[in-house]
């Protein structure tokens, strides 16, 4: 079965003729077929148009404001093959999200959240003593990333622990 990855957010309605706001998660071009997931299930859709810079989308065959009203506050996904493809030292978010982190063979916690809102990305980690840490995400704090096996391994700075 083909995996799937959420790749943006389909919002409120935006104008009477089927326009949605959209936020995109990942700097990528959606491919024309996209699927939205609506009450647990898939539902297939063709891009008609989008305005990254007024941040709508249209899909085909959904041209009133009604219509477009179903669609509404519903996952964007794309089949995983469309992703453009990574360096070795790059990641997407959801593949980090929900990796166990370890220092040396010491399991630490869990990567809830990636922060990128300042120049530096973070790890946020859910560790094992209940609290939530931040550790940047640079390669002087974080060693090995293992995508298939879903595990981090992590040299934190002296005094992390006690934050």
């Amino acid at each position: 079965m083909e995996e799937f990855v959420a790749v943006g957010k389909v919002y409120s309605t935006f104008g009477v003729d089927g326009n949605l706001k959209v936020e995109l998660f990942l700097d990528i071009y959606l491919p024309e077929d996209v699927f939205l997931k609506i009450k647990d299930s898939f539902l297939s859709l063709k891009v008609q148009a989008m305005n990254r810079k007024k941040g709508t989308i249209k899909f085909k065959n959904y041209d009133s404001l009604e219509k477009a009203k179903e669609l509404s506050n519903s996952l964007i996904y794309i089949p995983k093959t469309f992703l453009p493809a990574t360096d070795e030292n790059e990641y997407f978010v959801f593949e980090l999200i929900d990796s166990e982190v370890f220092q040396e063979k010491r399991k630490i916690g869990k990567i809830v959240k990636v922060d990128d809102r300042l120049p530096q990305a973070s790890l946020v980690i859910a560790c094992e003593d209940g609290k939530e840490r931040y550790l940047p995400f640079i390669k002087q704090f974080v060693g090995e990333v293992d995508r298939e096996g879903r595990k981090v391994y992590i040299n934190p700075p002296e005094g992390w622990f006690e934050l």
